[in-house]
């Protein structure tokens, strides 16, 4: 086995062992969401008492994703989650949405009214909301009704605005992209409930361990306009993309928006086994920011 193989399988591993540590004795245990929070801000949490939206212990789960991801043959994608014109590129691994997924009766609802006829967005958005049911708690989904919107023409690049009654997603006409709806619906998680941004904020803190933001151009190479920033922290080293490091607002302390339960939504739909594999800390962030309870 090379030294690449030994670490793929072997980082979930530790990583998860790392997240099992303990703060300390504590005169009371903090309850299920305290906990939570305390994992957001400092990548640690006493898990043996904290359950899921699934029902399932934290620690059981931890264990059992380290095992499928430790898996070395990729799974093939579990049929009904797609649609009929095929999987999209890379497809949520059915193993690790079997580990994390909440059972249908627990389940919420996404209201969504759509203001476009287009199919693909309409199928895109259907199907990005069914994944996003089925992983994050009903108490952490969207309270407000999403218009959905296709984009105008001249327009390139999909967003989400507004909040409450005014909350929109609009997405590019003939094009379907479920982990792009994914992404923008996601963003309305964020912007309906305080505690989930205020986790955000304090995690990206954390990761970029004290540094100043920077233009997204620079870090990217790309065409950002010169008011997006970000933090470099190391996504991109632990397979993501610089964009987790965006955020909204005059300073991180200040910001009204990231772009972290997007991103790592986004990525949990595209490629849920490698994102464990990769950046175990952020994913389970992620896990436990939106099912803790």
């Amino acid at each position: 086995m090379n030294h690449l193989a030994r670490r793929v399988i072997l980082a979930p591993i530790l990583v998860a062992l790392g997240c099992l540590l303990t703060v300390g004795a504590a005169l009371a245990e903090p309850p299920p969401s305290a906990q939570a929070s305390r994992f957001a801000t400092e990548g640690r949490a006493d898990l043996t008492r904290l359950r899921l939206a699934n029902g399932h212990g934290a620690k059981a789960t931890i264990s059992v994703l380290c095992r499928v991801a430790s898996q070395p043959t990729p799974q093939q994608a579990s049929p009904g989650l797609f649609p009929p014109s095929g999987p999209p590129s890379s497809p949520v691994d059915p193993l690790i949405l079997k580990v994390i997924e909440i059972p249908t009766a627990q389940r919420g609802t996404l209201r969504l009214r759509f203001e476009t006829d287009d199919r693909q967005i309409r199928e895109s958005v259907s199907l990005a909301a069914a994944f996003l049911t089925r992983v994050v708690a009903s108490a952490a989904l969207p309270t407000s009704e999403i218009r959905v919107l296709a984009l105008n023409r001249g327009e390139n690049r999909a967003f989400s605005a507004g909040l409450g009654s005014f909350a929109s997603v609009h997405l590019q006409p003939g094009v379907l992209d479920v982990g792009t709806a994914v992404h923008e619906l996601a963003h309305h998680i964020e912007g309906d409930h305080r505690p989930i941004l205020e986790n955000s904020r304090r995690f990206l803190a954390r990761r970029a361990r004290g540094s100043s933001p920077e233009r997204l151009r620079d870090l990217t190479g790309q065409d950002y306009g010169v008011n997006e920033i970000a933090y470099r922290a190391n996504w991109t080293t632990r397979g993501g993309s610089h964009y987790s490091g965006k955020f909204y607002g005059p300073s991180l302390k200040y910001a009204i928006a990231t772009e972290l339960i997007s991103m790592g939504l986004e990525r949990l739909h595209r490629e849920s086994t490698a994102f464990f594999r990769e950046d175990s800390d952020y994913f389970l962030f992620l896990l436990l920011t939106l099912q803790a309870g």
